[in-house]
């Protein structure tokens, strides 16, 4: 199936040609020669370097260039040196990492000089981007991620596990587990994975709690490996399940703490112990499936989603019984299709190709990345919703991140829904070109795209040692930098839209990070001079990172006074807003 008609296409030429017009505009303006820059200098701690040329200021950094970053927390000011070069223009700001900001991260530095041997004074810069990125180029347009849930959207990280693939496509040699703070593109952590075990990086990775990761390990190419947690703040590598290991696509906590979901080897969902690997239980799914590839537990896990890459095929199915509900797309379809087009397809037709992570958001609507495997078209974000009593596939929406052949990704992707509704995508480009043709260089991306208007909130482009001058450069497919998935994460409850006056309180909240059941919080409203508790109670948030609302919430009020309200959360983390009511 095309995806891409003349329009879409259309479109995104002229958008690509805007891109690079705010490009060059931007890498005019420092941040300081605006009001919100200034701003954004005092909050991110940033400082330029001096430069006797303000149009290079933020021209692709030169092998050698020199910048810094620093190892931050979400609660600590950056440093002074955090972020190496930036610029701002309107509402967007833009920062360039280079690898110097990696190898001068203290745990990046420790594993190049004590696990590889390197002498990082002498060592040479096509040595060093065997191991890392030779530049990150963030954007960020803060206004579009705050949309309607305000600055609280922008706060938090985002982390993803960067992987390069030697020019030989044989092996691995750089595996950076990376998180940065999200509103200024700081490098906040970095952690070579290698440190932790050689030869193994990580596919799928969610958050157990707000301190640590549940990560599956691939290890070289085998598409299999060890499970692991990390805690996220110290760095700290654990392993899992006496060193047993899994298929490397997913993985889920399960909800009661004691097991790990995730695909099994035999066409399979399985449950295993997070003590010793033992199998608990086994979803089975042959016939069905091929090549399982992320899998969602739903209702305190009595519910599995799983997404089969090569049936392109999502398949719904009871855990107890492992019979199938339904399977959605590819020849075992039992749903008809009513693609953007207006088109209905017939069941056992297929609307997406190959597709990675697809999962479920809530409100019916399951989220993928559609790679459009082997279909000569380009791979996109896409959103689809079912209706399980009529039996259809509905197709809603599409991000496609460049025109055919250069917004082609034949396997890895990411989408995933955001707080306030926005989509975090990840891709790479199979085919480069160069800057004269459709300047597709980077060789992987991370976009938050608006929903509504398909506008690019936060952007991040990784760029290597591959080169292209022509229109069309085809990568082998391992070779070069890539990521599986990204996740976006929050340290404590996203509180706002907070009301209160006249004795009554309302407020909207989402939980630090996407989770695929509910869970009971608490909330206080208090006297901020007294201490004195004025209302309190119960709240539930809803899976799949919905927004729970609660209105109305009355009290005894005696006149306006400063208040603090308080949500805490499972884990004990807690945000505070002060508030007059």
């Amino acid at each position: 199936m095309d995806t891409t008609d003349d329009a879409l296409i259309s479109t995104m030429r002229e958008d690509r040609a805007q891109q690079r017009r705010l490009a060059g505009a931007r890498r005019l303006t420092m941040l300081v020669g605006t009001a919100f820059g200034m701003a954004m200098l005092i909050a991110a701690g940033l400082r330029s370097r001096e430069v006797g040329d303000a149009t290079n200021f933020l021209s692709f950094p030169a092998y050698g260039s020199k910048s810094k970053a620093a190892d931050v927390d979400d609660a600590s000011p950056a440093s002074d040196d955090a972020v190496a070069v930036a610029a701002s223009s309107s509402s967007v700001t833009e920062v360039v990492l280079t690898y110097e900001d990696f190898i001068e991260n203290s745990d990046v530095k420790k594993y190049l000089e004590d696990d590889k041997g390197l002498d990082l004074s002498t060592a040479s810069v096509d040595t060093l981007l065997k191991y890392v990125p030779h530049r990150l180029v963030v954007e960020i347009d803060l206004d579009l991620i705050k949309g309607d849930v305000g600055e609280e959207a922008t706060e938090g990280f985002i982390a993803f596990n960067l992987i390069q693939m030697n020019d030989s496509g044989d092996k691995y040699t750089g595996s950076l587990f990376t998180i940065l703070k999200y509103s200024t593109g700081e490098i906040a952590h970095v952690y070579p994975t290698y440190a932790a075990e050689d030869d193994m990086h990580f596919c799928g990775l969610k958050l157990k709690d707000s301190s640590t990761f549940v990560l599956a390990g691939n290890t070289g190419t085998s598409e299999r490996g060890p499970k692991y947690t990390l805690d996220w703040k110290s760095g700290d590598f654990t392993l899992l399940a006496d060193g047993t290991e899994e298929n490397c696509h997913d993985i889920q906590w399960s909800y009661e703490g004691r097991n790990l979901w995730q695909p099994g080897s035999d066409l399979n969902v399985v449950e295993t112990k997070v003590s010793n690997g033992d199998t608990v239980s086994s979803v089975a799914m042959a016939g069905y499936a091929s090549d399982i590839n992320h899998v969602g537990l739903l209702s305190q896990d009595s519910v599995t989603v799983a997404s089969s890459r090569m049936t392109n095929a999502i398949i719904k199915a009871h855990v107890e019984t492992s019979e199938i509900v339904w399977v959605a797309g590819g020849v075992n379809g039992t749903m008809a299709i009513e693609t953007l087009s207006g088109e209905t397809l017939a069941a056992g037709e297929s609307l997406y190709y190959g597709q990675h992570n697809a999962e479920y958001f809530g409100e019916d609507e399951y989220m993928m990345f559609d790679n459009n495997y082997d279909q000569d078209a380009a791979s996109r974000l896409l959103i689809i919703s079912i209706d399980e009593d009529a039996e259809t596939i509905t197709e809603e929406w599409q991000y496609v991140f460049e025109e055919y052949p250069w917004g082609y990704s034949p396997f890895f992707g990411d989408n995933d829904r955001m707080i306030g509704g926005n989509l975090l995508g990840t891709f790479w480009p199979l085919t480069l070109s160069g800057s004269d043709y459709e300047d597709v260089r980077y060789e992987a991306k991370v976009v938050e795209v608006v929903r509504e208007t398909k506008d690019v909130a936060w952007s991040l482009e990784v760029y290597g040692q591959q080169e292209c001058e022509d229109k069309e450069c085809e990568r082998s497919n391992n070779v070069g930098w890539k990521m599986y998935s990204a996740e976006r994460f929050f340290v404590a409850p996203v509180v706002y839209n907070v009301t209160c006056g006249s004795g009554s309180l309302s407020f909207t909240t989402q939980n630090n990070f996407k989770q695929l059941n509910p869970y009971d919080g608490t909330y206080v409203l208090a006297d901020k001079s007294s201490g004195d508790t004025v209302a309190s109670g119960d709240l539930t948030w809803l899976p799949h990172w919905r927004a729970t609302d609660l209105v109305g919430i009355t009290f005894d009020s005696d006149g306006e006074t400063s208040k603090t309200l308080t949500v805490t959360n499972q884990f004990g983390d807690e945000t505070v807003k002060d508030i007059t009511c």
